[in-house]
C-alpha cells in the first residue's frame, strides 16, 4: 500500500509540474509573439547585414531572383538554393554615391509589412531592389529585382 501512495503522489506532483511548465511555456510564447510583432526593421536590417547566420534564417528558399538581360530588355528569372547562397553585404558609407567608379546611393524605404532596399547608380545604371516581408512579425528577404544596365 505504502507504494501504491509513492507512486500516486510521484504521478499527482509530475502532472503538476508540466502544468505549469505548459503555463509558463504558454505564456512565453505569447510574450514572444507579442514582441515579434513590433519587430522594427532597421534594427532587424543591422543584424541581417552582419550576420551571415541570420541573414540564412531570414531568407526565404528558393530565393527569386530577377535580371535585366541587356540584349532583349526582357527579364530573366532564376531562383537560388540555400547551397547556392552567399552573404549579402548592404554595408553603405555615404562616400558611395560621390566615388568616381560605381558610384550609387541606397534608399531605404519601410512599410507596414513590407521594405525595399534600392541600390540606385549615380550615371551608370546600377538599379537593384531587394524586397523583404513581415511574416508572424519578422522580416524576411523575400526577393531581388536587378534593373542594371
Amino acid at each position: 500500500m505504502h507504494h501504491f501512495h509513492l507512486i500516486l503522489t510521484t504521478a499527482i506532483l509530475g502532472m503538476l509540474s508540466f502544468i505549469d511548465y505548459s503555463k509558463e511555456h504558454t505564456s512565453l510564447t505569447s510574450i514572444e509573439i507579442h514582441t515579434q510583432a513590433k519587430e522594427d526593421f532597421n534594427v532587424f536590417f543591422e543584424r541581417f547585414k552582419s550576420d551571415s547566420l541570420f541573414q540564412v534564417s531570414r531568407t526565404l528558399f528558393p530565393f527569386k531572383e530577377k535580371h535585366l538581360d541587356i540584349y532583349d530588355d526582357s527579364m530573366i528569372e532564376e531562383e537560388r538554393s540555400l547551397n547556392d547562397w552567399h552573404h549579402l553585404h548592404f554595408e553603405y558609407k555615404k562616400d558611395y554615391a560621390t566615388r568616381e567608379i560605381d558610384a550609387y546611393k541606397q534608399e531605404v524605404k519601410i512599410f507596414t509589412d513590407t521594405a525595399k532596399i534600392l541600390l540606385l547608380g549615380i550615371d551608370n545604371g546600377i538599379n537593384v531592389h531587394y524586397y523583404f516581408i513581415k511574416k508572424q512579425g519578422k522580416w524576411f528577404l523575400s526577393n531581388k529585382d536587378d534593373l542594371s544596365t
